[in-house]
């Protein structure tokens, strides 16, 4: 069963501007076969706009394709003809003749035709999908984006459970969970963080439309467990803390992401640098080294005072009030990251 993707650019008087192409129809023989309408996308479904292109070809080739087919958890109104889903069956020897028309918002179009003959030999066929990979002793499920779904992989070290809500996937998926891997020199080696093993949960080139959650479940017993959270592993190799809860031996998070996760442990405390006054305005710079800041406590004699966060800066502001008197004053900075490590900064200061 084969669909089809297209790539298309509206450029706006023969400048540099781009616009979208709100419709698109796809003929099979010369009979509608398939047609999108995307005129307006209401606020509540712009999502979805992740089961509109090729997101796991978007990823690994930087190529926006726009699909020609709907995906199984598809909800959007916006396909007037749509048979089989935009899918169709190759047989050997027949051929199949497709005519694609784009329209621009003004009614300019321009069309491409292509011709497919089925052939069983001449031809490499694709022996995995864009998205698999190998994994080392994993574990697979299909998931469908109408069902909530569950899967349990285990090892000598953890059980590793991820549930999915309904509607949460926008397509049927062969889920996957295992011990990552990478090639090392030509070496292929077990992916680890801080002598973690990293696990991969499906592929980060999967769009997900809600939270799911993850939770991993030590096999031996762990000391300082409220210190530990789960970490989710970029595909640039960046640290994203999803956190988590005990619950009966489980450590959960929910995330919005699919891709590499570990479960390590934060004991180092959060960072206070480069503390100035002027005034009675004050700043610092307040960095954590894993699971993130939690809350940020100002205070003057024991007086609460408001305090702004620049989270992108890593940057911490804000004034003395009028209601503290000019003379010498305690002042005290407090900062808590998610796992309870705290950091005090004290300074005697004169207003």
């Amino acid at each position: 069963i084969y669909a089809l993707g297209a790539q298309w650019t509206d450029h706006l008087y023969g400048g540099g501007f781009k616009m979208g192409i709100p419709k698109a129809q796809l003929s099979l023989n010369e009979k509608p076969f398939f047609e999108q309408c995307l005129e307006r996308m209401p606020f509540n479904h712009w999502r979805y706009v992740n089961c509109y292109m090729d997101h796991p070809v978007f990823e690994e080739t930087d190529k926006k394709n726009i699909k020609l087919f709907i995906d199984d958890g598809n909800p959007l109104g916006i396909y007037p003809v749509a048979k089989n889903k935009g899918r169709f069956l190759v047989e050997n020897g027949k051929s199949y003749s497709f005519k694609l028309v784009v329209n621009d918002f003004e009614g300019h179009s321009d069309s491409v035709t292509i011709k497919i003959i089925g052939a069983n030999e001449g031809f490499e066929i694709l022996k995995e999908p864009i998205t698999k990979q190998h994994y080392d002793k994993g574990i697979s499920k299909y998931f469908y984006p109408l069902k909530s779904s569950e899967l349990t992989f285990g090892d000598e070290l953890f059980s590793i459970k991820v549930n999915i809500p309904a509607r949460v996937l926008y397509d049927t998926i062969d889920f996957r969970i295992g011990k990552s891997i990478e090639n090392k020199g030509g070496n292929v080696i077990l992916t680890k963080i801080n002598g973690n093993q990293v696990y991969d949960i499906m592929d980060s080139n999967i769009p997900v439309h809600d939270t799911l959650w993850v939770a991993f479940n030590p096999e031996k017993h762990i000391a300082l467990a409220d210190k530990y959270l789960i970490v989710r592993l970029t595909a640039s190799g960046s640290k994203k803390p999803e956190g988590g809860k005990w619950n009966e031996g489980w450590l959960i998070a929910g995330t919005k992401f699919l891709g590499r996760f570990y479960m390590d442990i934060d004991t180092t405390l959060p960072e206070i640098k480069q503390v100035k006054f002027s005034q009675r305005k004050f700043s610092a710079i307040v960095t954590d080294n894993l699971s993130g800041i939690k809350s940020i406590t100002t205070t003057v004699d024991g007086k609460w005072i408001l305090t702004e966060y620049e989270t992108k800066e890593n940057l911490i502001f804000g004034i003395i009030p009028n209601f503290i008197e000019s003379g010498r004053h305690q002042f005290e900075l407090i900062i808590e990251d998610e796992r309870g490590n705290k950091n005090i900064f004290k300074q005697t200061i004169l207003l």
